[in-house]
């Protein structure tokens, strides 16, 4: 079994289950919560002490099947009176092969312990244990890498953590901003370094906020602005989060008049209102995975890509698949029509010496992928 890896400023309870319900392994501060010292066997036994065992019974079939369709689950669960606080559980693979599941329990925080992950996560930025990985995108055409997408990754001895594990929990922080502005000025330095187009995930929350500080970097380099590409969730633009649709429609406006391009992503997960979503004029959308990873076996989703890469067309907008996990579905999308694809068939994240290897400092993609 896969060692679990948690970093320090997210000492929380979790445990590791099989496919039949059975506790693998677990932690100190899970069994001190949930065992009063004592293993408890299996999930079904854990889920015993919630009141309801019919909620139960449902929770438990629910997990099983959407961790079947997606690799994951979230709920919630309302812990009975042993236990102090609601209890928000979510849970994805943690091996494909052996059908081992990862529960990561969050028990509310005290200020206490708030305070001290605001530390851990500033100190961990001081000391470099924050760095970026890129995963390249390629041409249908060409099959060569046109751009790379910035991945964070936090560095824990030899391993590197996902920002799965860790950044729902950071954006709590007061020190999550911090991590945004590093995340930006690492992604602005390898464009200026290698000189190739790469994209950057931020919400629109994560712009408004900094909207003053990225105009302020990319009108003293051009160059940056030319070669960047801000990636933002399809869901933020029907819901909007926490931002003035009608503001961020005019930040955006502003970045984009310097050179940067806009990618959409996780495009049709969502089925949103497409008249509204053009009216941000996105340069790229980067289609759901969900689809992608089962266009050859499902003529529903085959017909659902189809159709979004003829909107696409139409509208002169760039397409990206996601979750191009062999040549099976490459060949698929190529023949769709699809712009470039990216997934592990063509490669994994990696650190940027090993992802731009085989690029010389001058840059060895100097045409705008758009």
């Amino acid at each position: 079994m896969e060692k679990l890896i948690i970093p320090s400023f997210l000492t929380i309870p979790y445990f590791i289950f099989d496919s039949k319900g059975k506790i693998l392994e677990n932690n100190e501060i899970f069994r001190d919560l949930f065992c009063k010292g004592k293993e408890e066997g299996s999930v079904f036994l854990l889920l015993r002490k919630i009141a309801d065992s019919n909620y139960c019974k449902k929770d438990i079939i629910n997990m099983k099947k959407s961790l079947s369709k997606f690799g994951r689950w979230d709920g919630v669960i309302n812990p009975d009176n042993d236990i102090d606080s609601s209890l928000v559980v979510e849970i994805i693979k943690a091996n494909q092969k052996k059908s081992t599941y990862l529960a990561i329990l969050h028990p509310l925080f005290t200020s206490y312990q708030q305070n001290n992950r605001d530390s851990l996560i500033l100190d961990s930025l001081r000391e470099r244990k924050f760095i970026m990985f890129f995963q390249s995108i390629v041409s249908n055409s060409t099959q060569k890498p046109i751009k790379y997408e910035a991945l964070l990754r936090l560095k824990d001895g030899s391993n590197f953590i996902s920002p799965f594990y860790f950044l729902d929990k950071v954006k709590k922080s007061e020190a999550y901003n911090s991590l945004i502005k590093f995340t930006i000025e690492e992604v602005f330095f390898y464009i200026s370094i290698y000189h190739i187009e790469i994209t950057i995930n931020l919400s629109l929350e994560d712009i408004q906020k900094n909207e003053k500080f990225i105009i302020s970097i990319l009108s003293k380099k051009p160059l940056v602005a030319y070669y960047l590409t801000i990636e933002v969730l399809e869901d933020e633009f029907s819901r909007g989060g926490t931002s003035d649709l009608e503001g961020i429609k005019k930040t955006l406006k502003k970045i984009k008049a310097l050179g940067v391009k806009l990618a959409v992503d996780d495009f049709g997960s969502k089925h949103s209102n497409y008249g509204r979503f053009l009216e941000f004029e996105p340069d790229i959308i980067k289609l759901d995975g969900s689809l992608i990873e089962n266009i050859v076996d499902n003529k529903y989703m085959l017909d659902i890509v189809s159709s979004l890469s003829d909107f696409a067309k139409k509208h002169n907008i760039f397409t990206i698949a996601e979750f191009v996990e062999d040549e099976e579905i490459f060949n698929m999308l190529k023949k769709i029509g699809i712009d470039a694809s990216q997934g592990y068939y063509f490669a994994k994240p990696e650190p940027a010496e090993i992802a731009f290897k085989n690029i010389s400092s001058l840059g060895t993609i100097k045409k705008r992928a758009v």
